[in-house]
């Protein structure tokens, strides 16, 4: 009969294997792209933000149309694959803004419009 208990020494190698074998996590570089992306997203609504107060729109007025389109391009760019490559990239800078939020939901409903084949 297999014996359950493994012996302190057997726990301590495959501990001591596991931190040799498990690749390292590039934190600098993570934060770094995360800060990158999740600005640029923040300055393209600062774009809309300032085209819709071009328009008249007061600073408060002006939120609503900026969040739509954020979310809009959100969505197109999630349908076209391109948002889950980016997510890829940049972690958390992609998934904090309201843009991460569209993101979500969008990827989630898209296995409902996929080929069986696909799945």
């Amino acid at each position: 009969m297999f014996d359950s208990k493994v012996s302190q020494t057997e726990q301590q190698q495959y501990q001591e294997k596991f931190e040799q074998l498990k690749p390292k996590t590039p934190i600098l570089k993570n934060v770094i792209w995360a800060f990158i992306v999740g600005g640029l997203i923040c300055m393209l609504g600062q774009f809309f933000m300032n085209y819709f107060m071009s328009l008249g729109f007061s600073n408060k007025e002006a939120a609503g149309p900026t969040s739509v389109v954020l979310i809009f391009l959100s969505a197109l760019f999630t349908g076209l694959g391109v948002y889950d490559e980016l997510g890829r990239l940049a972690g958390a800078g992609s998934i904090v803004p309201i843009t991460g939020f569209a993101n979500s939901i969008v990827a989630d409903n898209k296995v409902l419009f996929l080929p069986r084949h696909q799945l």
